[in-house]
Order: C-alpha cells, then structure tokens, then sequence
C-alpha cells in the first residue's frame, strides 16, 4: 500500500481514482470471485451512460481485482500505475506507468517484456471498458520496439479495443514517453475468467 502512495505522489495523484486505486487492491477474495466470473453480457446503454471516472473505477477495480490478497506478476506492473482515462462507449483506456528500477534492462531502459506486459494488462482495460467483461487469457500478442524510456520517466499507455465478439475481443496499444512513440502492439484477448 505504501508504494502504491508514492507512485501516485510521483505521478501526481490529480483524480480519484487514485484513491480508488490505491483501495480496490484491497479487495476479498470473494469480492474478486464476483468481479472475475461474470459471463460476456454487455449493457451497451447502461455502459454509455457511465462517467469517464465511473468507466475507470470500473476497469481498475476489473483489472485488480483478479490479484486480491496475490502478488503475482501483475501486481509487479499495476503497482507502477494508473489509470487517467477511459469511456466505455470508445473502448479505451489510458495509463501512465513509472519506469523504476526493476523494469529496466541492462541499458537502464524499459525492459521489452514489460512492455510486452503492458500490451497484455492495458489492452485488457480497453476491452473491459467496452464489454464489461474481465478477458483472462492471451490468444495472441504482438509487440514492436521503437525507442527506449529511461529510468524514472513516465510512459503513456493507450489502449484501444476494436471489436468484442462473444468470446474474443481484438486491441491496439501504443506506448509513449512525451510525445515519442516508443512502441506499440496488438492483442487478442479470450474471455475465460480466473478460477
């Protein structure tokens, strides 16, 4: 809990769903059962009327709840960052994601895999925000390396869901520090909630 305060001071906590965050990490194991197990029914009319912080709240909570009470590689991600954006209605959500230490190479930049590892976890969010629904396994995942981010700078994730079929939803992300594009990727997520 402690770190995840001084990533949202460093990344300047300006909404609340910092607050949000910082809290739905907290959630019961069943409390995530109910959140990770709802079938693909999507109320397209309800989800429109959603607020972008309604749309957020709920891809955050969706999003950490599969790791109540876990700390498995996902946490190692989230705890990094936040949610700044979303709308159910475009299937996006944005994030901001502190590079530290632990997700550097050898050059002291951005690790591939963590990048890959955003491709996988945001796009995620976009197609929760569309669908309502938490996609839970990879059926393919595609990443291109374009620049590098260094230690301590703060990267942009902008994730996109295109289309959510019964079962399948099909994402882009692209991935910034400033205005560089440094890498981007495609995913195609199965809808299979977590046992």
């Amino acid at each position: 809990m402690q770190r995840v305060k001084q990533i949202a001071e460093h990344l300047g906590d300006d909404n609340e769903v910092g607050a949000a965050q910082s809290s739905s990490v907290q959630l019961s194991a069943s409390e995530a059962s109910v959140l990770t197990t709802s079938p693909l029914k999507t109320d397209r009319s309800a989800l429109a009327r959603e607020t972008k912080q309604q749309t957020m709240n709920r891809v955050w909570r969706m999003l950490t709840a599969i790791q109540a009470g876990r700390k498995n590689f996902d946490r190692f991600i989230t705890d990094s960052m936040r949610i700044v954006d979303a709308s159910a209605t475009e299937g996006m959500a944005v994030y901001e994601f502190l590079v530290q230490t632990q997700h550097t190479n050898a050059y002291g930049t951005l690790h591939g895999g963590i990048i890959a590892s955003l491709i996988d976890i945001c796009s995620s969010g976009a197609a929760i925000a569309l669908a309502d629904t938490p996609f839970g396994v990879s059926v393919e995942l595609s990443s291109t390396y374009i620049a590098a981010a260094k230690e301590g700078e703060v990267v942009r994730v902008e994730s996109v869901c295109h289309k959510v079929g019964k079962s399948v939803g099909f994402t882009s992300t692209t991935i910034y520090v400033g205005d560089k594009l440094i890498a981007k990727g495609n995913h195609t997520k199965f809808n299979s909630p977590p046992r």
